[in-house]
Formats: structure tokens, C-alpha cells, sequence
């Protein structure tokens, strides 16, 4: 029984694949007529179209491309105004604000000169005690160096002395005793001899240090003036003001920005191009070629041209 059942099985199982493989071969062979007729047809059906065209003549002629581009105008000279001390604004120019043009040595602001006043009298006190000092100190030198001059004769005299107090004791005129006190006596010069020179460098040294005090206050001294210049600042060419922020009244720090000055005479424009337009204005060494480059600046009312 279970003989028979796989039987049948296999049976049903050999007709539908050789069922499938008619009907596949079949379909096969209904494709490839319908795609010969088919083009049969197209080809018949093209020949048979007709196309209209426009003729003209060619002509070889040069075109120049015009490139479109934006960017921004930039200057080659600007210059950030900035606070050369710290204090308050005392007075700023009318013509220091924005958009406006100065001419070159225009007074823009003036800081409070006071500090800058203080300092500098201050500067000249010092300069002058240095000074004082430094004569007292040249006429100390020159009373050392004569009591070394005198230390020094007295030394001889004393030397001499011995020297005769020797002699005489060598002939039995004077004890040994009296010998003792002219070498005492000569001991005691030599030291005051030592303490001359000594005297005498020290006032020497002090008169070294006395210049180089004398050279720092001169130079403090410059320092206060050219301080009490600063506090009037002046425009140093002429240029239009941007981005001013100075005003009456405000405390400003040292080295702060207040605004920038820009020569007109020194503009460029910034601009962006392509890899391709990039080809198109540079020579084959890759040298810009000598093209014309028209460049329109919109403000707020006008539009103004530049070549």
C-alpha cells in the first residue's frame, strides 16, 4: 500500500515539472517572434519618418565670459584707534564718529592730562634730588680724597720719625720704650691710611649709583612727557572713521579700541571665483591675466562703480 501511495506521488510530482518545462520552452519561443516581429515593425516604421532641421552657417568667433561674483571691499591701510593711556575722555572731536573724514593731524580726543601732569612733576623732583645728591656726593669725593691726601703725608712724617727713633736707639740716646710708641703711633696711621681709601671708594661707588639713579630719572623724566603728548591723539593720515565708540565723560584703559581709520585711497576688493572661472582669467603658467574688473559697492541709497 505505502508502495503504491509513493508511486502515485512521484508520478503526479514527473507530470508537473515536465507540465512546467512545455510551458516554459513554449513561452521561450512566443518571446523571440514577438521581438523579431516587433522590430521588423520599428524598422519599417522609422524608415518611413521624416525630421525637420535648422540649418545655418558656423562661424568661428571669440567669446569673452563675463564671471559674476560677490565679496567685500577691504582697505591695504587701516589703522585701529586705540587709548594710549588710561583716564577718562575729556573732549572728543565733533568729526570722530563713524563714517566720517578726517584730514591727517585732526585732534580727535583729548584724555584728562591731569595723571599725566602729576607724573611728570613728580619725574622732575626726582630728577632734581638725584642731582642734588650727586653734587653732595662729588664734594664728599673731594674732602676723601684730601684727607687720604693728608693721611698719607702724616704716614710719612710718622715713617720718618721711626726711622730717627731707631737710629737713635741704635746709638743709646733713647730706650727701646720710646721705639714701642713711635711704632704704636706709626700703626695707628697706617690704619687711618686704610680707612681713607676705604672712605674713598665708598664715596666713589656712591657717585656711581648716583649717575645710573640720575640716567632712570631721565628717562622717567621722557616717559611723563611723552605721557602728557598721548593725551591728545591725532589723526595720523587722513581716512574715514569706523566703529567708533569714544564719547564724553567715558573711562577708557590703555590701549583700548575706540575706532578704526581707513584710507580711501587704498581700497581692494576681496572676491571668490570657481576652479573653472579660475582657468578662465589665468595663463597657462597660472599668472592672472590682464582682464577688466568692474566692481559696484551698494550703500544704502546708491549704488557707485569701480574699474
Amino acid at each position: 500500500m505505502r508502495f503504491l501511495t509513493r508511486s502515485l506521488i512521484g508520478l503526479s510530482l514527473f507530470l508537473i515539472t515536465l507540465t512546467c518545462l512545455v510551458y516554459s520552452v513554449l513561452l521561450f519561443i512566443s518571446a523571440f517572434d514577438d521581438k523579431s516581429g516587433n522590430a521588423y515593425k520599428k524598422s519599417r516604421k522609422s524608415k518611413e519618418r521624416s525630421f525637420s532641421v535648422y540649418v545655418d552657417t558656423l562661424e568661428s568667433i571669440n567669446v569673452s565670459p563675463k564671471i559674476l561674483s560677490y565679496g567685500e571691499v577691504i582697505s591695504r591701510k587701516s589703522l585701529e584707534i586705540r587709548a594710549p593711556s588710561s583716564g577718562q575722555l575729556q573732549s572728543v572731536s565733533q568729526r570722530f564718529q563713524d563714517g566720517d573724514n578726517v584730514s591727517e593731524g585732526s585732534k580727535l580726543f583729548t584724555i584728562d592730562p591731569q595723571a599725566a601732569i602729576d607724573f611728570l612733576a613728580v619725574s622732575k623732583i626726582d630728577k632734581e634730588d638725584t642731582e642734588a645728591e650727586l653734587v653732595e656726593a662729588k664734594a664728599n669725593y673731594d674732602l676723601a680724597v684730601l684727607d687720604l691726601v693728608s693721611a698719607k703725608t702724616k704716614l710719612n712724617f710718622q715713617l720718618n720719625s721711626l726711622k730717627r727713633q731707631r737710629k737713635l736707639a741704635a746709638n743709646g740716646i733713647v730706650s727701646e720704650s720710646a721705639i714701642e710708641i713711635s711704632e704704636l703711633s706709626f700703626s695707628d696711621y697706617e690704619q687711618n691710611l686704610e680707612v681713607k681709601k676705604n672712605a674713598v671708594s665708598r664715596s666713589k661707588a656712591r657717585i656711581g649709583k648716583l649717575q645710573i639713579l640720575l640716567k632712570r630719572n631721565e628717562i622717567s623724566l621722557t616717559q611723563a612727557i611723552r605721557n602728557l603728548k598721548e593725551t591728545d591723539y591725532f589723526s595720523p593720515f587722513s581716512g574715514v572713521l569706523a566703529n567708533v565708540t569714544a564719547a564724553p565723560g567715558r573711562l577708557v584703559n590703555r590701549n583700548e579700541k575706540l575706532g578704526v581709520l581707513i584710507d580711501p585711497n587704498a581700497l581692494e576688493v576681496k572676491f571668490e571665483v570657481s576652479a573653472t572661472e579660475l582657468e578662465r582669467i589665468t595663463d597657462q603658467a597660472g599668472q592672472l591675466l590682464p582682464l577688466l574688473i568692474n566692481a559696484q559697492l551698494e550703500l544704502d541709497n546708491e549704488v557707485k562703480s569701480f574699474k
